[in-house]
Protein backbone atom coordinates (compact mmCIF):
# COMPACT_ATOMS: atom_id res chain seq x y z
CA UNK A 1 0.00 0.00 0.00
CA UNK A 2 3.04 2.24 0.65
CA UNK A 3 4.44 1.78 -2.67
CA UNK A 4 1.07 3.27 -4.52
CA UNK A 5 1.46 6.47 -2.34
CA UNK A 6 4.34 7.99 -4.71
CA UNK A 7 2.45 6.43 -7.32
CA UNK A 8 -0.52 8.38 -7.00
CA UNK A 9 1.25 11.56 -6.27
CA UNK A 10 3.08 11.46 -9.41
CA UNK A 11 -0.25 10.49 -11.80
CA UNK A 12 -1.84 13.45 -9.75
CA UNK A 13 0.91 15.76 -10.66
CA UNK A 14 1.23 14.97 -14.12
CA UNK A 15 -2.75 15.12 -14.46
CA UNK A 16 -3.13 18.52 -12.28
CA UNK A 17 0.00 20.40 -12.25
CA UNK A 18 2.77 19.39 -14.91
CA UNK A 19 2.96 22.11 -18.32
CA UNK A 20 0.08 21.44 -20.50
CA UNK A 21 1.29 18.35 -23.44
CA UNK A 22 -2.40 18.36 -24.94
CA UNK A 23 -4.83 21.40 -24.34
CA UNK A 24 -8.00 21.05 -26.42
CA UNK A 25 -9.04 24.70 -25.16
CA UNK A 26 -6.21 26.83 -27.19
CA UNK A 27 -7.86 24.85 -30.69
CA UNK A 28 -10.23 27.47 -30.85
CA UNK A 29 -8.10 30.21 -30.10
CA UNK A 30 -7.61 32.73 -33.15
CA UNK A 31 -4.02 31.60 -33.48
CA UNK A 32 -5.06 28.25 -34.18
CA UNK A 33 -4.63 26.62 -37.85
CA UNK A 34 -7.23 23.91 -37.05
CA UNK A 35 -10.33 23.92 -38.86
CA UNK A 36 -13.82 24.14 -36.31
CA UNK A 37 -14.28 20.66 -37.58
CA UNK A 38 -10.80 19.18 -36.86
CA UNK A 39 -11.26 20.87 -33.10
CA UNK A 40 -14.77 18.90 -33.01
CA UNK A 41 -13.46 16.30 -33.99
CA UNK A 42 -10.24 16.39 -31.37
CA UNK A 43 -13.06 17.03 -28.55
CA UNK A 44 -15.30 14.14 -29.45
CA UNK A 45 -11.85 11.83 -28.94
CA UNK A 46 -11.08 13.55 -25.83
CA UNK A 47 -14.64 13.60 -24.05
CA UNK A 48 -14.69 9.76 -25.40
CA UNK A 49 -11.59 9.24 -23.49
CA UNK A 50 -12.01 10.77 -20.41
CA UNK A 51 -15.59 9.31 -20.36
CA UNK A 52 -13.78 5.91 -20.05
CA UNK A 53 -11.31 7.58 -17.59
CA UNK A 54 -14.57 8.24 -14.99
CA UNK A 55 -15.86 5.02 -15.29
CA UNK A 56 -12.69 2.95 -15.42
CA UNK A 57 -12.59 -0.56 -14.09
CA UNK A 58 -9.56 0.94 -12.39
CA UNK A 59 -9.94 2.43 -8.81
CA UNK A 60 -6.48 4.63 -9.35
CA UNK A 61 -7.53 5.88 -12.77
CA UNK A 62 -11.16 7.10 -11.71
CA UNK A 63 -9.62 8.36 -8.65
CA UNK A 64 -7.07 10.47 -9.79
CA UNK A 65 -8.96 11.75 -13.18
CA UNK A 66 -11.93 12.94 -10.47
CA UNK A 67 -9.64 14.52 -8.17
CA UNK A 68 -8.40 16.51 -11.37
CA UNK A 69 -11.77 16.98 -12.09
CA UNK A 70 -13.05 18.20 -8.49
CA UNK A 71 -9.96 19.85 -6.92
CA UNK A 72 -8.01 20.58 -9.38
CA UNK A 73 -10.04 22.81 -11.19
CA UNK A 74 -8.11 25.64 -13.43
CA UNK A 75 -4.69 24.39 -12.80
CA UNK A 76 -5.91 20.82 -14.46
CA UNK A 77 -5.58 20.52 -18.10
CA UNK A 78 -8.45 17.79 -17.65
CA UNK A 79 -10.62 20.10 -16.04
CA UNK A 80 -9.87 22.70 -18.50
CA UNK A 81 -10.52 20.79 -21.72
CA UNK A 82 -13.87 18.78 -19.71
CA UNK A 83 -14.30 22.85 -19.95
CA UNK A 84 -14.03 23.58 -23.49
CA UNK A 85 -15.80 19.85 -24.43
CA UNK A 86 -19.01 20.88 -22.53
CA UNK A 87 -19.12 24.11 -23.79
CA UNK A 88 -18.79 23.31 -27.24
CA UNK A 89 -21.08 20.42 -27.39
CA UNK A 90 -23.81 22.54 -24.95
CA UNK A 91 -23.18 20.21 -21.89
CA UNK A 92 -23.42 20.78 -18.55
CA UNK A 93 -20.00 19.36 -16.55
CA UNK A 94 -22.30 17.87 -14.03
CA UNK A 95 -24.14 15.78 -16.74
CA UNK A 96 -21.42 14.41 -18.52
CA UNK A 97 -19.03 13.88 -15.44
CA UNK A 98 -22.87 11.62 -14.37
CA UNK A 99 -23.17 10.09 -17.55
CA UNK A 100 -26.32 11.64 -18.70
CA UNK A 101 -24.78 12.57 -21.94
CA UNK A 102 -24.76 11.57 -25.66
CA UNK A 103 -21.43 9.89 -26.92
CA UNK A 104 -22.89 7.80 -29.90
CA UNK A 105 -22.15 8.76 -33.61
CA UNK A 106 -25.33 9.62 -34.15
CA UNK A 107 -25.18 12.68 -32.36
CA UNK A 108 -21.18 13.20 -33.32
CA UNK A 109 -22.56 13.27 -36.98
CA UNK A 110 -25.70 15.40 -36.47
CA UNK A 111 -23.33 17.93 -34.88
CA UNK A 112 -21.01 18.20 -37.91
CA UNK A 113 -23.93 18.70 -40.20
CA UNK A 114 -25.71 21.22 -38.34
CA UNK A 115 -22.22 23.54 -38.41
CA UNK A 116 -22.18 23.31 -42.18
CA UNK A 117 -22.93 25.52 -44.30
CA UNK A 118 -25.23 25.35 -47.59
CA UNK A 119 -22.04 25.03 -49.79
CA UNK A 120 -20.29 22.53 -47.77
CA UNK A 121 -23.14 20.55 -47.49
CA UNK A 122 -24.03 20.44 -50.98
CA UNK A 123 -20.22 19.85 -51.53
CA UNK A 124 -20.63 16.63 -49.20
CA UNK A 125 -23.78 15.40 -50.72
CA UNK A 126 -22.13 15.52 -54.52
CA UNK A 127 -19.29 14.07 -53.22
CA UNK A 128 -21.10 11.20 -51.86
CA UNK A 129 -22.73 10.48 -54.90
CA UNK A 130 -19.48 10.55 -56.80
CA UNK A 131 -18.42 8.38 -54.71
CA UNK A 132 -21.25 5.64 -54.85
CA UNK A 133 -20.76 6.09 -58.51
CA UNK A 134 -17.48 4.98 -58.49
CA UNK A 135 -18.24 1.84 -56.42
CA UNK A 136 -20.98 1.17 -58.29
CA UNK A 137 -24.06 1.51 -55.66
CA UNK A 138 -25.28 4.51 -57.56
CA UNK A 139 -26.17 4.45 -61.44
CA UNK A 140 -27.03 7.00 -64.00
CA UNK A 141 -30.42 6.24 -65.63
CA UNK A 142 -31.23 6.91 -69.12
CA UNK A 143 -28.55 6.83 -72.04
CA UNK A 144 -25.91 9.25 -70.12
CA UNK A 145 -22.42 7.27 -69.10
CA UNK A 146 -19.34 8.59 -67.15
CA UNK A 147 -16.46 6.23 -67.16
CA UNK A 148 -13.92 5.26 -64.26
CA UNK A 149 -11.20 7.75 -65.03
CA UNK A 150 -13.82 10.95 -65.47
CA UNK A 151 -15.22 10.08 -61.92
CA UNK A 152 -12.04 9.64 -60.26
CA UNK A 153 -11.05 13.41 -62.36
CA UNK A 154 -14.19 14.88 -60.55
CA UNK A 155 -13.81 13.76 -57.24
CA UNK A 156 -10.37 14.90 -57.18
CA UNK A 157 -11.49 18.40 -58.18
CA UNK A 158 -14.23 18.30 -55.86
CA UNK A 159 -11.73 17.16 -52.93
CA UNK A 160 -9.24 19.83 -53.09
CA UNK A 161 -11.55 22.66 -54.06
CA UNK A 162 -12.48 25.27 -51.50
CA UNK A 163 -15.93 25.83 -50.64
Amino acid sequence: MLGLIPIITYVTYLVTVRPRVFDVARLDSPASTTSSLGSCYICKRFARFLNKCIFSRSALVRSVTLFSINFGRYNSLIYRNLCTVCKLFNWSIHDYISGRVCLSQRFFAAYYKSRLSVGESTTVSFMSELLKLRDNYLYFSGDFHLDQVDIATLIDYVATSTV
